[in-house]
């Protein structure tokens, strides 16, 4: 291919000070493949730290030989984070919440400097969060999409939230590790979970809105959308994630999700929030014939013994209100139970909801029901093979055919294509 038919590209990303991401960042920057299509791209740097952070920036540059790659490394001059006084802990756990309009403003001008030096001199801009680390052949896999495509306007990897908002009846803590920083709905931003995207079929081609954490798209698109710091006040309280994914859909154009982009979202520690990566290569790996699992809250009508020719594991949740019943009765019937090392037995509680949706109908019912979900989630989270069974009622179960994400193989699946 002939250097003129080649693709301009500019790589951006807003530095904010986060000492713990800088070199699993830079390692990025250091080792991404850049395809054949383009010509060695521009790195660019919206400069959102403190002074203090400077010299460690300037350090690492160096260190990771950042200049022998890029064609060139152009500083931004961009604005301080929100109470850019806090301690990192401090701003992950509560400063971004509580002042959430002013992070979003914040962060919409630094985007929008960094992205004003970049849609007047390359064609395709390549936007990375400073905590957010792709794998190194992301650049190739989404231009591959995007190329391919006209229809697609921009394609972004997948990474997980950090989970701001606490546990609650229907999201709980092992559901929470595998919420997504998008939203297949279109109207508003309704954040999914990786299991949305297995189980919707095409879900990953049209999604509603992304982060800007990896994305890759043509800056014709946002030429059009600028500026992003004078938006109306609604956009501005939604962020310039949500802004930039409804601007490029406005323009007729469709966001590709790409699940084998799996990138690495980093806390203010460096470490990874939701499922780890390394569960996933362990899933991408695994050619061990899926164990059938079977999680099922106590019923006394319910053989679990005869179960076990039909179940690798067993897990028999039973439930407080269920406990004198189980431990008293059923058990002194069933004393084999216990001697099974395919089946396990957990004690749980639905109290702690007791008082907080006393007046939701039905609600101990849909309680254990996220309870029993919860129980089928760890497993998925820790499991590499597994087919699960959910049963909650001795007259009622929830399989394969009615959930695809209980499959392993088919998380397989999406996370490879």
């Amino acid at each position: 291919m002939n250097l003129e038919n080649k693709y301009t590209l500019g790589i951006l990303t807003v530095l904010i000070g986060r000492e713990n991401c800088i070199d699993p960042l830079f390692e990025y920057f250091k080792e991404v493949t850049i395809p054949q299509q383009f010509e060695t791209p521009t790195l660019y740097f919206v400069r959102g730290f403190n002074k203090e952070f400077e010299s460690l920036f300037k350090q690492k540059i160096k260190q990771y030989g950042l200049r022998q790659k890029y064609k060139d490394i152009i500083v931004v001059e961009g604005v301080p984070k929100v109470q850019n006084e806090s301690t990192w802990e401090q701003w992950e756990s509560s400063t971004r919440i509580e002042n959430s309009t002013d992070k979003h403003k914040s962060t919409a001008e630094n985007l929008h400097r960094g992205i004003s030096e970049i849609v007047n001199n390359h064609e395709y801009i390549h936007i990375v969060d400073d905590d957010t680390i792709p794998p190194n052949f992301s650049i190739t896999k989404m231009s591959q999409l995007l190329l391919n495509n006209p229809k697609i306007g921009m394609v972004s990897g997948l990474y997980f939230c950090k989970g701001w908002t606490p546990p609650s009846l229907i999201k709980g803590k092992q559901e929470l590790k595998r919420k997504l920083v998008a939203s297949i709905a279109m109207e508003k931003w309704e954040s999914c979970t990786l299991d949305d995207l297995v189980d919707i079929e095409g879900g990953t081609d049209n999604m509603g809105f992304v982060g800007n954490g990896c994305i890759l798209l043509p800056t014709e698109y946002l030429k059009n959308i600028l500026p992003l710091n004078d938006v109306e006040k609604e956009f501005n309280e939604k962020g310039p994630d949500w802004y930039i994914s409804y601007k490029i859909r406005e323009q007729d154009k469709t966001i590709k999700l790409s699940p084998s982009v799996l990138c690495k979202h980093l806390d203010e520690n460096g470490n990874e929030v939701g499922v780890h990566s390394s569960h996933f290569d362990k899933i991408k790996e695994s050619t061990k014939e899926e164990d059938k699992y079977l999680v099922s809250i106590f019923s006394p009508q319910v053989n679990y013994i005869s179960l076990l020719k039909q179940f690798d594991y067993i897990k028999i949740i039973v439930f407080n209100e269920a406990k004198v019943l189980f431990y008293k009765k059923y058990l002194k019937q069933n004393r084999h139970l216990l001697k099974e090392d395919r089946i396990e037995i957990v004690q749980s509680n639905t109290c702690l909801y007791r008082e907080e949706y006393k007046n939701f109908y039905d609600y101990l019912e849909i309680i254990q029901f996220h309870t029993l979900h919860e129980y089928c989630l760890e497993l998925m989270n820790t499991k590499t093979s597994y087919n699960i069974t959910i049963q909650p009622s001795w007259d009622r179960t929830v399989t394969l055919a009615d959930n695809y994400s209980l499959s392993s193989n088919n998380l397989k699946s999406l996370i490879t294509n």
